[in-house]
């Protein structure tokens, strides 16, 4: 297979595939605003397709990430952040007095390979520990 078909360069040290990670950053905090995971040749298409580069931004290429970005969530998430899945809702408030179906850490999510749909069923919200909406199934 060829580096565009896998989604890996090889590494040299190792000669292990090494994951490439596309970022859209903003130039002047540094925040990662999106996040795919593939081939350096999803670039071109991240800036027709995907993304709205503005002024201030710029989309990167990059061999280590900090953040993930689960399928429908809103924006990319850092690895580290406690997320929250609730079941049979679509609310953008975190509901009180119900315990979330799913919680853990992003990369946990995001590294088990279920669709959250697997987890909570069709309708869900995602939220942060803090309480911030960051996902949900009608996305």
């Amino acid at each position: 297979m060829t580096f565009f078909e896998t989604g890996t360069a090889m590494s040299a040290d190792t000669k292990e595939p090494k994951i490439l990670y596309t970022q859209l950053v903003c130039r002047q905090t540094g925040e990662i605003l999106g996040h795919e995971t593939g081939p350096s040749g999803l670039t071109n298409y991240c800036a027709k397709h995907l993304w709205d580069v503005r002024f201030g931004q710029e989309i990167i290429v990059t061999d280590t990430s900090e953040v993930v970005h689960p399928f429908k969530f809103l924006r990319p998430i850092a690895k580290n952040t406690t997320i929250k899945i609730y079941a049979d809702t679509h609310d953008d408030v975190q509901p009180l007095g119900v315990a979330p179906i799913w919680s853990g850490l992003a990369i946990k999510l995001d590294q088990s390979g279920m669709s959250i749909e697997d987890i909570a069923g069709n309708t869900w919200s995602a939220f942060t520990g803090s309480g911030e909406w960051v996902g949900t199934s009608e996305y």
